[in-house]
C-alpha cells in the first residue's frame, strides 16, 4: 500500500493535500501531531473526503514526532479519533510499540473496523537485531508491524530489505536517510504492507523519504510484484549518473518486469554487499568509479575483454555466480564511429582508469593508434606495455597535439584535464561524464572550433549492450527507443 503523509499544517492545507494524494490513488496518513490543532470536528471532514485508506498517526515528541501534550491526553485523542473514523474506507491508526497492551486491546475491541499499525522507530542506527525486535513487536497484538531506523550505508539499507524479505506479510521494514531510499523502491517487490512517499519534495517526513511522483513514474511502483527483478549501479559517487532514470524508462518501454537503483557502495563494503545482492536477488548491476577493478575478487568469470584489461564495469547474476563484462569499450567507440572511423587514426585517451583500459582495447581492436595519458605515469606504462599502444605523462598533453591528434577522450573525473590554452587543432573531442552535458572540456573544445562527441552518446550504447547480456534484447531493436528516452532525460537535465 502506497501512503501519502498529509502534513498540514492548518485544515485547509490538509484538504488540498488530500484531493491531491486521491489523483494518484494513494492512501493517505494525516500526521496530525504536525497539525496546528486537532479538532474533531475538523477531522471529520477530512475523512469525508477520504476515498482510499486513511492513516492517523499522532506521534509523540518521544518517538520523534511533534504532539506536545502528555502520555494520557494524547491516548484520549487517540480514542476521539478512532470513534470518528468512517467504516466506509479501510482505517489504520499508528501507535508506537511502547503504547500499552490494554489500551490496544480496548481500542480494538471498541472499534472492530479500525486496524492497529505498531511502530518502531530508530532515528540513529538500523540495530543489529532486527529479529529480536520484530518478536517483542508482536507481543502486542497489530494488523501491521512498522519498522523504521536510520541507514548509514547502504548495507544497512540491504540488511532491512533482507529483513523485510524474511519478516512475513505484516511487516512494513523501512529506512531513513539518503541510502535508505532503496527500502522504498524496493519495498512492495519483498512484501512491505507500507510504503511512504511524499507529496513532494518540501513535503517529506523523514528523511530519504522520495515523492510518489518519482515512485510512481520512474519507478513504475504500480507494476511492481514479487517477481520483478531488480539491477541497479553501484560506485562512489552515483548522483552524477542518469542511469535509473534511463534503465528504468527503457525496461517499461521494452515491455522487461525489472527495475534498476542507484547505489553508493564503498571499495571496503563489497564484502558485505555482494552476499546481500544475492540473498535479495539482484540479478545484474552497473560498475562505475571506483570499483571497476576493486571488484574482480568477487567475480566468478569475465569476458576476455574484462580479463585484458582487468576491469569490469557489468556484473550478472547467474545461479549465485557474478559474471564480469565490460561495455566502456563498445559504448565509446561505437559513439565515435558514427562521427569518425578509428582505422588508422590516432586517439589520445586522457585517464588511465578502468574506462580508459576498455576504450585503448578496443580502439586497437578498431586499428587505432593510441596515446595513453595520465598524472601517474605508472599506469599509462602499465597500459602501453600490455596493449602496445603509447605512454605519457598528462602534463605534457601539448606535444602531442602538436604531432596530430585525430581523436581526444577525457577518461578522467576532471573537467578541464589539461591546459585550456593548448590548441586542439581537428581533433574530435568527447568526454565520458556525463553531468553536465557540456562539460568545461567541451565547451573548450568547442569554442576552438572542433567537433564534439557527448559522455550521453557513449553511455547509451555502453547501457543498450549491457541490456543485452541481462535480458538478450538486442541493440537493433531497442536503439531507436533509447535515444528517445536520452533526449527526454537530457531536457529534465538542462531545465
Amino acid at each position: 500500500m502506497l501512503c501519502i503523509p498529509i502534513l498540514g499544517p492548518s485544515f485547509a492545507e490538509a484538504q488540498k493535500q488530500i484531493q491531491t494524494a486521491s489523483k494518484l490513488d494513494c492512501a493517505v496518513e494525516l500526521r496530525l501531531d504536525l497539525f496546528t490543532s486537532v479538532q474533531p470536528r475538523e477531522i471529520r471532514k477530512l475523512t469525508e473526503s477520504c476515498v482510499n485508506p486513511l492513516i492517523f498517526t499522532l506521534r509523540p515528541e518521544s518517538q520523534g514526532g511533534f504532539f506536545k501534550g502528555d502520555h494520557n491526553s494524547r491516548l484520549d485523542l487517540i480514542r476521539e479519533i478512532a470513534a470518528l473514523s468512517p467504516t466506509s474506507i479501510p482505517i489504520y491508526i499508528d501507535l508506537e510499540y511502547d503504547t500499552p497492551i490494554d489500551f490496544i486491546k480496548q481500542l480494538k475491541q471498541d472499534h472492530p473496523h479500525v486496524c492497529v499499525i505498531l511502530s518502531y522507530h530508530n532515528f540513529q542506527e538500523t540495530p543489529e537485531n532486527l529479529e529480536s525486535i520484530l518478536a517483542m513487536l508482536k507481543e502486542k497484538p497489530a494488523e501491521i508491524y512498522k519498522f523504521s531506523a536510520m541507514t548509514n550505508s547502504v548495507i544497512d539499507a540491504l540488511r532491512l530489505l533482507e529483513f523485510q524479505q524474511n519478516g512475513g506479510n505484516n511487516l512494513a521494514a523501512m529506512g531513513m536517510g539518503p541510502f535508505g531510499y532503496i527500502t522504498r523502491v524496493l519495498g512492495k517487490i519483498k512484501g512491505s504492507r507500507l510504503v511512504y512517499a511524499s507529496l513532494n519534495d518540501s513535503l517529506q517526513t523523514a528523511s530519504g523519504q522520495i515523492s510518489a511522483e518519482v515512485l510512481l513514474d520512474t519507478y513504475r511502483f504500480r507494476s511492481q510484484t514479487s517477481s520483478t527483478t531488480i539491477y541497479g549501479l553501484i560506485g562512489l559517487p552515483t548522483n552524477k549518473s542518469f542511469g535509473n532514470l534511463f534503465h528504468n524508462a527503457m525496461y517499461g518501454d521494452v515491455g522487461l518486469g525489472s527495475v534498476y537503483l542507484k547505489m553508493d557502495v564503498k571499495p571496503d563494503e563489497l564484502a558485505d554487499f555482494f552476499p546481500l545482492a544475492k540473498k535479495l536477488d539482484f540479478q545484474g548491476l552497473s560498475v562505475t568509479m571506483p570499483l571497476k577493478e576493486n571488484i574482480l575478487p568477487w567475480i566468478s568469470e569475465m569476458d576476455s575483454i574484462s580479463k585484458e584489461i582487468g576491469a569490469v564495469n557489468t556484473i550478472s547474476i547467474q545461479n549465485g555466480e557474478l559474471l564480469g563484462f565490460n561495455t566502456d569499450g563498445f559504448g565509446a567507440i561505437e559513439a565515435i564511429e558514427e562521427v569518425e572511423e578509428l582505422s588508422g587514426k590516432t586517439i589520445l585517451v586522457l585517464g588511465a582508469g578502468g574506462a580508459a583500459k576498455a576504450i585503448v582495447y578496443t580502439a586497437k581492436q578498431r586499428g587505432a593508434h593510441v596515446i595513453v595519458l595520465n598524472r601517474t605515469v605508472e599506469k599509462a606504462d602499465w597500459l602501453a606495455e600490455t596493449m602496445g599502444c603509447t605512454a605519457g605523462r598528462l602534463e605534457n598533453a601539448q606535444e602531442y597535439f602538436l604531432e596530430g591528434v585525430d581523436i581526444v577522450v577525457n577518461c578522467t573525473p576532471e573537467s578541464m584535464p589539461i591546459d585550456k590554452n593548448i590548441p586542439l587543432g581537428n581533433a574530435l573531442v568527447m568526454d565520458m561524464r556525463n553531468i553536465p552535458v557540456e562539460t568545461e572540456f567541451l565547451l573548450n573544445a568547442k569554442k576552438q572550433g572542433c567537433r564534439v562527441i557527448y559522455g550521453y552518446q557513449m553511455y547509451v550504447y555502453q547501457a543498450l549492450k549491457q541490456i543485452e547480456i541481462w535480458f538478450g534484447v538486442k541493440q537493433e531493436k531497442s536503439a531507436p527507443v533509447a535515444k528517445k528516452i536520452i533526449q527526454g532525460i537530457l531536457n529534465q537535465v538542462k531545465r
